[in-house]
């Protein structure tokens, strides 16, 4: 009997433990309506309190007033509370696909729900046949092994008693215990993937391939579970090492990841999107490949859209996932150094800081400090930030150097090179600021008087 099953499924997974508060997500459809059934002939010796959970999403006008209406006289004619909630007609936005507005609704729904009806379950109608789609179209699209292993039976707080029982037994016992439900006229609709794979794809496969498609999919799903529990319990632990987690980032170093497998390291990163609120099985096979690229390439500096609000950042052995896009980059105008003073170079966070003095008998090893000749400094000296083709000629060197490759030997991060203040006499490049000084107005012997430029960061300036 197929309430015995679900039971022992039930069991199986431990999804439920007696007494519980178990919300039932009910669309109107055989699958959440059965399963309603099928947990109230289960309630008393699970000693288990039902709410019955409708989300009217407000997408097919009367059809769904109606099924809104006949969830409430189901759930009253069991006797059980019933919470509902109506999405306002035109809700969704333009130009956003319609299953993954309706998924977050409907995720925001049951979260709320819990919160304010103190559940501990939400249960929902998902079937076998539910898992043999999911891994067909995430196999379609290039998924890794944490898409193919499907749905899961249990992700707290949502449990899938019916996940083992196959469509056609859900229909076949409403049937025999004369269970009524409605039927949702988009589920015969091609336009969705998901809908042409249960009525084509399936199908044909079962026909010319394999009658027990879904029973093998249902298979290949668990064991790529059981695989894919082991690889997580030892990410778990990798991350909690190696993993600096901040509000808007999961930051690693670079030389620590390079060292493990990309299994792990893969795992590493969709953990990351996780800690970042972000659906993990959106982060698959595209997004996890990115990662490793970026990881293990040549390019010390990276900064790559993953779509769903996040970033892949590299800066040399530093790499990251984030929140925050690539910031736009800081061009301030040419501002004139105030010598005497202080001068900001607006959006930069830094100020310079200059004074004219007497030739120090001592000069400051401070890279944040910078020394000229002031008697042969033309005027006026401007402060701006770094422009494609920038050279200078170091101290020290008789030749010229392009500033970028001084950037990269020296490791500066891409985002940071847009910060940093350049000062610049009569168009050369004396200073790039905390970075390297130019030969050119170099302090001699014979000075008598100096420029002396300091860098200081706006909030201790």
């Amino acid at each position: 009997m197929l309430p015995e099953r679900v039971e022992k499924t039930i069991e199986k997974y431990g999804m439920l433990s007696e007494g519980q508060r178990v919300g039932v997500g009910v669309s109107g459809g055989v699958d959440s309506v059965v399963l309603l059934h099928i947990l109230v002939k289960l309630k008393e010796r699970w000693n288990l309190k039902l709410i019955v959970c409708h989300l009217n999403h407000n997408l097919r006008g009367e059809e769904s007033l109606r099924d809104a209406r006949f969830v409430e006289e189901l759930a009253e004619e069991l006797g059980l509370e019933f919470v509902c909630r109506s999405l306002p007609q035109d809700a969704k936005p333009e130009g956003v696909s319609i299953q993954d507005w309706a998924r977050k609704k409907r995720l925001s729904f049951f979260e709320d729900v819990v919160r304010e009806h103190s559940l501990d379950r939400i249960a929902l109608g998902h079937n076998m046949n539910d898992n043999a789609e999911t891994v067909l179209m995430r196999l379609l699209r290039g998924a890794s092994i944490e898409g193919l292993k499907g749905i899961e039976p249990v992700r707290a707080p949502f449990i899938r008693p019916l996940i083992e029982v196959k469509r056609e037994e859900i229909e076949e016992y409403a049937r025999a215990h004369s269970i009524r439900y409605v039927e949702d006229s988009t589920n015969r609709s091609k336009r969705y993937l998901r809908n042409r794979i249960r009525l084509e794809l399936i199908p044909y496969l079962e026909k010319h391939y394999n009658p027990s498609i879904v029973e093998t999919l249902s298979r290949l799903s668990s064991l790529l579970r059981r695989d894919a529990r082991y690889l997580e319990a030892q990410t778990t632990e990798v991350f909690k090492e190696l993993a600096v987690v901040e509000k808007d980032r999961v930051c690693f170093r670079r030389e620590e990841l390079v060292k493990l497998d990309d299994a792990i390291v893969t795992r590493l990163f969709m953990k990351a999107t996780e800690r970042l609120h972000k659906r993990r099985d959106l982060m698959e096979s595209a997004q996890a490949e990115q990662f490793l690229r970026a990881l293990r390439g040549r390019r010390p500096n990276v900064c790559i859209s993953l779509g769903e609000g996040l970033y892949l950042k590299r800066a040399y052995e530093e790499v990251v996932v984030t929140t925050e896009g690539a910031p736009e980059p800081v061009m301030p105008e040419e501002t004139p150094l105030k010598v005497p003073g202080l001068t900001t170079l607006e959006g930069t966070g830094y100020l310079l800081k200059a004074e004219v003095t007497g030739r120090p008998e001592v000069f400051e090893k401070d890279r944040c400090v910078a020394y000229f000749d002031y008697e042969h400094l033309p005027a006026p000296l401007l402060v701006r930030t770094f422009r494609p083709g920038d050279r200078m000629r170091p101290l020290g060197m008789s030749g010229s150097r392009k500033i970028k490759d001084i950037f990269i030997d020296e490791k500066i991060p891409l985002e940071e090179r847009r910060r940093i203040p350049i000062v610049v006499a009569d168009g050369r490049v004396i200073w790039v600021a905390g970075i390297r000084q130019s030969e050119d107005f170099r302090v001699e012997e014979n000075t008598k008087r100096v420029l002396r430029i300091e860098l200081l960061r706006e909030d201790t300036g």
